[in-house]
């Protein structure tokens, strides 16, 4: 990745992060850099006309540096001039989602478009079974097709790059702060801080299907044994009716049951 800094990116660079590169020297005056008092260098001009400023991955300044653990690289004139460190911060509420999922049996993986070392160290921190990393969107919905040969998948997204492969997952889950294209290619969307609700949405879709296929056999069971009980004689069209409505009663107290089953 190695692209030409935008207005928009220097205005970040201007606020955020120049304070923090190499040179800790220079003076900004209104978003206008002058040269260094110390080494009388001028990193950043608004007249792009002269200098060429870009940002990049290690890819792109790999000749330049063998420091391979930054994030971003900037570079002027093909001169590094620093870069800039980005990390991940950690949602509260994933050590005990990520825990608790551990304890249903499921097995936990990171798939995900960042470098190895980031995700490993991610991993680690969250106890995470196995790790997927620099994949592509490509490669990511490849992965879920494989995944999902083995066994039904659940993909928890909410970028635009997790799109594909959400709607390739057995069941695409989704957050209600993600992009608008992971909600429309996701099946469940978690509201209000979803993640932590993802434990409570597995256990509840789980426990619903099971409730179905307990309501359809004693259905089919109640009518394969009255209905030739009653086409023989032995069952009066009263008692019949009154089974049948208590058929029914049987199968609405049993789906009430997920009001009060511990799900999670």
């Amino acid at each position: 990745i190695d692209h030409e800094i935008t207005g928009l990116e220097y205005g970040l660079i201007d606020e955020m992060f120049l304070p923090y590169l190499k040179c800790h020297y220079r003076r900004i005056v209104r978003h206008r850099h002058i040269p260094c008092d110390r080494c009388n260098a001028r990193p950043f001009i608004k007249n792009r006309a002269h200098q060429h400023d870009r940002a990049g991955s290690y890819q792109s300044v790999s000749s330049l540096t063998k420091e391979s653990n930054h994030n971003m690289y900037i570079t002027c004139n093909a001169e590094l001039i620093g870069w800039i460190d980005l990390v991940d911060e950690i949602r509260p509420e994933a050590y005990e989602v990520i825990r608790l999922l551990k304890a249903k049996g499921f097995t936990t993986i990171l798939l995900s478009g960042d470098r190895k070392e980031k995700c490993e160290q991610v991993a680690r921190q969250l106890g995470i079974d196995q790790v997927y990393a620099e994949q592509t969107p490509e490669q990511k919905l490849q992965k879920i097709d494989s995944l999902n040969t083995k066994a039904p998948t659940a993909m928890v997204g909410d970028g635009i790059n997790d799109a594909p492969a959400l709607a390739k997952a057995t069941v695409g889950i989704s957050v209600s702060d993600a992009s608008h294209l992971a909600m429309q290619s996701a099946d469940v969307v978690l509201m209000n801080n979803g993640l932590q609700h993802l434990p409570l949405a597995l256990g509840l879709g789980k426990h619903t299907y099971i409730t179905i296929q307990e309501n359809l056999f004693w259905a089919f069971a109640y009518n394969i044994i009255a209905i030739p009980v009653a086409a023989m004689g032995y069952l009066s069209p009263g008692i019949a009716a009154l089974l049948m409505g208590f058929s029914d009663v049987v199968l609405a107290i049993n789906s009430l049951r997920l009001n009060f089953k511990k799900v999670v």
